[in-house]
């Protein structure tokens, strides 16, 4: 429990680092609004990482991004920059 804490609050202040806004949770994810969601989530599936997108939910600018390991989450926060460039129009 106490590692998914820490993982939740380094993730997430890492994300805030890159400008994207989170919502607070208590849970093993986090609700992150990263603009055009379904392309940012094509390009971190083709890296590998897999997070969902949230716009059956209406949320369209939305990924939901599941706690990891805390070698995934620097992993995530490492790709995400370059997946967030490439869906800017």
């Amino acid at each position: 429990m106490e590692l998914a804490c820490s993982g939740r609050e380094t993730l997430a202040a890492g994300l805030q680092r890159l400008g994207l806004e989170v919502t607070p949770s208590a849970g093993n994810f986090l609700l992150v609004r990263v603009g055009h969601a379904a392309g940012v989530y094509d390009a971190l599936l083709r890296r590998g990482l897999i997070v969902r997108p949230l716009a059956g939910y209406e949320l369209p600018e939305h990924l939901r991004i599941t706690i990891g390991t805390p070698e995934q989450n620097t992993r995530l926060l490492r790709e995400l920059p370059a997946a967030l460039r490439s869906c800017i129009p």
